[in-house]
């Protein structure tokens, strides 16, 4: 029986078992050896080779907890380096007190590594690699350097003479954990541990450095990306579609009918959206990509997910969860009449008798006009405090916006005072927004303006439908049977609203009578979420799911002590 990614129960007994003979480790080198034992061994080992395999011991049971983390994403090189540590551990289990309980522990684990060993598939990441060989080799330097001068100047407190280069043996042999005879002062005592920590520190570093996960450094070439943008023209229909081919993400291509745009993060395979191809190559695409990431040692992440394929997801062994909701208006039903149209009226009036208007830019657009726009964006992230999002969203940029549809909102004198740009969804005939930037000098309810006249306008055109974007955390713990994941994401939504004003958002939305279609959050397993998360995080915005956590708290802290200004329009979570 297998679960996810291929790891089978007896991997994941074994990888528990790696963490708790890393503590058995930890605590045996800590702990006296058994007196009778340590009288059967006295003659055989010395006291200095017994004092500094329990040195080992522990070196190695620190180790081993780093290693379990890389054996969890199945790192090949992770299950080289704990099959020697084991090995180490067994041997100085029995010279340090003849702990031969510790050792047969250790040999089990042994055992239970060669017979897993064909489901540690992920591959090195080669220039962590040389990074970790680069600080070894430079430890090894700098520890020579210190060890030589310390021996051939504290000679005397070691009892015994040491030339230049009988100090610089002495050292190498430390720096391999190789024991010396015990110094005769306290000085001594201490340069001894000082070399030894720096050598401790030196494979420590090189280890993590070795066990990181595939960073991918390079962007896909043309070809790849023409090839992504010919699967996309043919079977996109989501307002994601143009965004997985914006040049900023990787491909996993499953055949030439299908591929997923991802970013690696914080040991995530981040893909944005389902995969995009067709239909028959879906269900490949969901298990090559899964492949893919656990040959990189990531785990595999699929976000903001239509619901048209979440069989697919569970049958593949991921967890499904809701994440929030998108506005999708129906635009042969939209209508500026009746009760409902009332609110929208009133604010086209009132914009119009102030004189301002909306107008719409074809592609390509203009030098001048991208001046302004930038100009007015730049303002706009000043006046948020905040920087580009670039993942689920278009970052500004002169080449994305220059191939855009623009509207704008000027004032009387024909001065921009706001703008977006519109995204077609390919195969599906739906219309949507992504840039929304306002000048701080825009009056109120101006994105509510622009907003009502981009859903006339995509009416005009013949669009069947308008996507107003995501609302995060909305629509959650709706059903009785919603997961704990769920119901704590509802949680969120309820009590950070001070904060983040998810409710806000909605209401605004609402005021379009959309449909609401939920949106997923596609994961491996239960304890994958905040990683998960995490990684959007990094992926969007680069500071990571916490930093963006206290950043947000503080801007909103700060606005909420300032007085409030009338120049600022409303509805300024948009």
């Amino acid at each position: 029986m297998k679960t996810y990614l291929g790891k089978s129960p007896l991997l994941t007994l074994t990888v528990v078992l790696v963490v708790l003979i890393a503590l058995v480790n930890v605590w045996s080198a800590v702990t006296p050896s058994a007196p009778e034992r340590l009288t059967l061994i006295r003659d055989i080992f010395s006291l200095e080779l017994r004092e500094f395999s329990r040195f080992t011991t522990a070196l190695a049971g620190f180790a081993l907890l780093l290693l379990s983390r890389s054996l969890i994403r199945l790192k090949r090189t992770a299950w080289w380096v704990t099959l020697l540590a084991l090995v180490l551990s067994i041997i100085t289990h029995l010279v340090k007190g003849l702990d031969y309980e510790e050792a047969i522990f250790a040999s089990v684990i042994v055992v239970l590594l060669l017979v897993t060993r064909k489901q540690y598939v992920a591959k090195p990441d080669l220039p962590s690699l040389m990074q970790g060989l680069r600080v070894l080799l430079l430890a090894l330097g700098f520890t020579l350097l210190y060890g030589a001068v310390g021996f051939f100047y504290l000679d005397r407190q070691f009892g015994s003479r040491f030339g230049v280069f009988a100090s610089l043996i002495e050292t190498f042999k430390m720096f391999l954990f190789i024991p010396q005879p015990l110094p005769e002062t306290r000085l001594a005592r201490w340069f001894l541990d000082s070399v030894y920590l720096i050598a401790s520190s030196s494979f420590a570093i090189a280890l993590i450095a070795l066990l990181r996960p595939v960073i991918l450094r390079s962007l896909p070439g043309q070809d790849a990306l023409a090839k992504a943008e010919r699967i996309v023209e043919t079977y996109g229909k989501s307002g994601l579609a143009r965004f997985t081919i914006l040049g900023d993400k990787q491909f996993y291509f499953a055949g030439d009918s299908a591929f997923v745009s991802y970013k690696p993060s914080a040991g995530v395979g981040l893909a944005l959206g389902d995969p995009i191809g067709d239909e028959d190559a879906i269900a490949k695409a969901i298990q090559g990509f899964k492949q893919h990431c656990l040959s990189h040692g990531w785990k595999p992440v699929f976000y903001q997910t239509l619901p048209d394929y979440l069989e697919n997801y569970k049958a593949a062994g991921f967890v499904v969860l809701p994440i929030g909701q998108e506005a999708v208006v129906d635009l042969k039903s939209f209508s500026l009449q009746g009760a409902q149209g009332k609110n929208l009226r009133s604010t086209i009036n009132k914009f119009s008798k102030a004189g301002y208007q909306t107008k719409l830019y074809p592609p390509p657009q203009t030098e001048e006009l991208l001046i302004t726009l930038k100009l007015i964006s730049d303002n706009w992230l000043k006046v948020k405090h905040g920087s580009e999002k670039s993942f689920s969203l278009g970052a500004y940029s002169h080449d994305y916006i220059e191939g855009c549809p623009i509207m704008s909102v000027e004032d009387s004198t024909g001065r921009i005072v706001a703008f977006s740009n519109l995204i077609s969804e390919y195969q599906k005939n739906e219309l949507t927004l992504d840039l929304m930037r306002y000048d701080e000098t825009a009056p109120n309810d101006t994105m509510f303006y622009l907003f009502i006249q981009l859903l006339l306008y995509a009416q005009q055109e013949g669009f069947d439908s308008f996507n107003l974007g995501l609302v995060a955390l909305a629509g959650l713990a709706e059903q009785d049977d919603a997961s704990r994941a769920e119901k704590l994401l509802n949680l969120i939504y309820q009590r950070f609203n001070q904060f983040y004003n998810f409710q806000g958002l909605y209401l605004f939305k609402s005021k379009f009578h959309p449909n609401w279609e939920t949106r997923y959050l596609i994961y491996p397993s239960q304890g994958d979420l905040l990683p998960a998360l995490e990684a959007i995080a990094l992926a969007d915005s680069s500071i990571g799911l916490w930093a963006e956590v206290r950043s947000e708290l503080g801007r909103r802290l700060k606005r909420d002590a300032e007085p409030e200004s009338s120049s600022l329009p409303k509805n300024e979570q948009l």
